[in-house]
């Protein structure tokens, strides 16, 4: 894998991080057009992400990307889609402070401006939540896969959350739980401009072997390249 020296471009200057933030930005599959579909986003990266500079590479990336490559499989067709943090540094003890939140959300935000997923799936609670602060429910599990309307900066998106694939990591082995992260994937992809071309009811597969390599991925800047 080659790494990535990306300079510090963040605006708040005042960040507890800034000066060792690693600056890691959106890793984006998109079809020939353009299109993503969907963007996935985290909490933040782990170790792997921080030193790779990309995100979604460790254990939980290879739960994301074996869950992707069959769902590909399985519908017959390639979907556009971004794998995202919301903080770009490496949070101490993987919960991110009020403040680094407060700090990196707008990058977020501006790359989905940038992107325009038609459907946006925070992993996890802290996603969630940093996304769509008025949410309230009991448990992820109650809530992923449903639909929500939300608004950012004035503009509507569709969001289905979705529990975090490092808890599908950990609970290696249990259907129910990988079951229920597929196909809160699949709800989503159903509410994008695939939704009739999308019919699986099959279970989902073993995802304990080896996931495949990362394919071609752009960096976000100032003006997209190569999407």
């Amino acid at each position: 894998m080659k790494k990535y020296t990306l300079p510090v471009n963040c605006k708040k200057k005042k960040c507890t991080e800034f000066g060792k933030c690693p600056q890691i930005k959106a890793e984006v599959h998109s079809l020939n057009n353009g299109k993503v579909h969907i963007l996935f986003f985290g909490q933040g990266g782990g170790k792997e992400e921080e030193e790779q500079r990309l995100p979604f590479v460790g254990v939980a990336g290879e739960v994301v990307r074996n869950v992707l490559k069959h769902i590909k499989s399985d519908i017959g067709r390639p979907f556009g889609y971004g794998l995202d943090n919301i903080i770009r540094c490496f949070p101490d003890k993987h919960k991110p402070t009020e403040n680094q939140i407060h700090n990196c959300l707008p990058n977020l935000i501006e790359d989905i401006e940038r992107l325009k997923p038609q459907v946006l799936v925070p992993f996890g609670n802290y996603a969630i939540k940093s996304i769509y602060p008025d949410i309230e429910y009991k448990s992820i599990t109650s809530i992923s896969g449903k639909l929500f309307n939300i608004e950012i900066n004035g503009k509507k998106y569709k969001m289905v959350p979705c529990i975090h694939p490092s808890y599908v990591h950990r609970n290696k082995g249990d259907k129910v739980i990988l079951n229920k992260f597929r196909t809160s994937i699949i709800s989503a992809l159903k509410e994008t401009s695939l939704a009739k071309k999308i019919n699986i009811k099959s279970e989902a597969k073993n995802i304990e072997t080896k996931y495949s390599k990362l394919g071609e991925y752009v960096l976000l800047i100032k003006k997209l390249k190569n999407i």
